[in-house]
């Protein structure tokens, strides 16, 4: 695997570690994104936080960068 797809699988794998804690439970990204949706806004804000201290605990130095480059990568050599 190259190129896009390689940079892509990086980003996917490196998301699905993850866990968020909501509430005594512990979420995968898709189920704490799904939160922000919730029609009680206490739920979302609750949610919001803990998605936002998950990612603020990543090393820096390995999230932010790769990420960034991950979009970067992708927007540049997707189809038009």
């Amino acid at each position: 695997m190259a190129g896009r797809a390689a940079w892509t699988r990086l980003f996917d794998e490196t998301i699905a570690e993850l866990r968020f804690p909501f509430r005594g439970r512990e979420l995968t990204e898709p189920e704490a994104m799904h939160l922000l949706s919730d029609p009680d806004g206490a739920v979302r804000r609750e949610a919001a936080l803990a998605i936002g201290e998950v990612f603020a605990a990543q090393p820096v130095s390995v999230s932010v960068p790769l990420f960034v480059l991950v979009i970067a990568l992708s927007s540049r050599f997707s189809p038009s």
